[in-house]
């Protein structure tokens, strides 16, 4: 169920979506007069300058390169410095990083700057390209000095998953739980471990009350879809039977196999089948999609994957990125500092869509002047995402909802999930013989906190949708904050509260149709 819809009631949680930009804005774009302007893109967003490709390059070419203008670039025909130095073949196999139409970019772009009113990047004009390890200073001056290029830097290289590693506790004997598969109401031979999913539950438990919210009309989340950016996912999972279908995968390239488990937990918290077995997903019912940030073509290259989602998805759907960069301060950062990545968030949170990040794994503090302080990611201004730190679970004798201590923290992140003891699909150290019937009890990180969030997002707004009310990006941001459990009172850095659907669907009211 798709609508266009109108929010009516959000007990003064109506926040603009518009960032107070600090940086100078793209003068050689050819906005509307009406546009709020665009910040252009800087190598020097707060990416550490260690853990660089040295023989891969990324860049962006000044927004207003026409369509004209791009093809000769490509083919090495025009008079910038770009098309010089792949014509020398100091620059080798230019290609465009979003592996899309141009024509379909430049739609995409332009939808969201009707709903947003903001200027957007083309991404489209995103480029990748090889050069030898010794020609690489020069040619990222040369290109740095071309008013054609809006931003060269060399590629950053793939980082781990936003995974803290095995976080155990306790477990009930196997033998004790479910695990007749002859039992009707049971397709699976697997035992039922929803009991171990507290974050599910109620708020006295810490969860996230998705269990009852999922008894109010869409509280499945049947009338959106989530995609998941990251690196790979055992697609024949017996728990996840949605992400075999045709078209779930949006692939970047060759996917790497090397990252399965990862994600397979991931979407088990999101959209594990509601079956009587295994793990159910905070809305089991919504529409899974996955893109790939790493492809064994491209390396690292998330903008391509988010960029591809945002154009797949609609209004009110939910991409989730479970992703995390080096940052200047020596830590896991999010991925929005990435410029192509920041980019292409901005054009799917101006699309409508609801946007959930991983805050990384790194103890940063993003209030940190290299990030940027008040204006993160370095100068950039809101890029219009819920950024996600790490909290306790209620399984662990830790205080519920403190700040684990790898996680990220600071004003810019909004809401916590759960960074420990998760139970989920994969790994196999809970349950299973192999990939496709693996369980885990130790899922953590902000790995695992995301996908709560999202789950509650889709949650919040599948229910939304039934009830004909639409929420913008920044309304869904406001809502989950303001009517979350909170952060204890004096726990050190701020990775805000955990939503708590119900209570967030009480605070949007009924909502009525345009």
């Amino acid at each position: 169920m798709r609508r266009t819809l109108a929010l009516t009631t959000l007990v003064a949680l109506a926040a603009t979506c518009a960032p107070a930009a600090t940086a100078a804005p793209d003068a050689g774009s050819p906005a509307a007069p009406d546009l709020r302007p665009r910040v252009a893109a800087t190598a020097d967003g707060g990416l550490s300058d260690d853990h660089r490709s040295r023989t891969r390059i990324q860049l962006k070419l000044a927004e207003g390169t026409s369509p004209d203008a791009l093809a000769g670039t490509l083919a090495a025909a025009g008079d910038d410095a770009v098309s010089s130095l792949a014509a020398a073949g100091t620059l080798r196999d230019l290609r465009p990083m979003v592996d899309r139409p141009a024509a379909d970019l430049r739609a995409l772009k332009a939808t969201a700057e009707r709903r947003s009113g903001d200027q957007q990047a083309d991404m489209s004009l995103w480029m990748l390209a090889e050069v030898d390890a010794a020609d690489m200073d020069r040619v990222l001056a040369e290109l740095d000095a071309d008013p054609a290029v809006e931003v060269a830097m060399a590629q950053p290289l793939p980082t781990a998953e936003p995974l803290a590693g095995p976080q155990k506790v306790a477990a009930t004997p196997l033998a004790a739980l479910r695990a007749d598969g002859a039992d009707p109401v049971n397709p699976l031979a697997t035992p039922d471990f929803t009991d171990r999913q507290a974050y599910r539950g109620p708020a006295a438990e810490q969860g996230v009350e998705a269990v009852a919210a999922a008894e109010q009309p869409g509280g499945d989340g049947a009338n959106v879809a989530v995609a998941d950016i990251e690196y790979n996912w055992h697609r024949n999972h017996e728990d996840l039977t949605q992400l075999a279908r045709e078209g779930a995968l949006l692939a970047v390239g060759t996917p790497d196999p090397s990252y399965g488990p990862h994600g397979t937990a991931v979407m088990g918290e999101i959209v594990g089948d509601d079956n009587g077995g295994g793990v159910t997903g905070i809305a089991p019912a919504a529409t899974p999609f996955m893109s790939n940030a790493i492809s064994l073509e491209n390396g690292w290259a998330p903008g391509a994957a988010i960029a591809l989602a945002a154009e797949t998805l609609e209004a009110g759907d939910v991409i989730l990125l479970e992703l995390q960069v080096n940052g200047c301060g020596g830590g896991y950062a999010p991925v929005e500092l990435d410029p192509a990545s920041y980019d292409a968030i901005r054009t799917a949170t101006a699309k409508g869509i609801h946007v959930v990040e991983a805050a990384g794994n790194g103890t940063q503090n993003l209030d940190d002047p290299c990030y940027g302080g008040e204006t993160f990611p370095d100068g950039k201004g809101d890029s219009g995402a819920i950024i996600v730190g790490a909290g306790a679970g209620s399984r662990s004798g830790r205080t519920p909802g403190s700040r684990l201590d790898f996680s990220t923290y600071g004003s810019r992140v909004n809401v916590q999930g759960w960074g420990e003891t998760v139970t989920s699909a994969g790994y196999g150290d809970l349950y299973g013989s192999d990939e496709n019937t693996h369980y885990t009890d130790g899922f953590s990180g902000t790995s695992s906190a995301s996908p709560i969030v999202t789950g509650a997002v889709a949650q919040i707004s599948s229910i939304a949708q039934e009830r004909g009310v639409e929420l913008t990006p920044a309304q869904m941001r406001d809502l989950v904050v303001e009517t979350g459990t909170p952060q204890p009172e004096g726990d050190a850095g701020h990775i805000g509260p955990l939503p708590n659907v119900v209570k967030a669907v009480e605070a949007m009211g009924s909502g009525v149709a345009e």
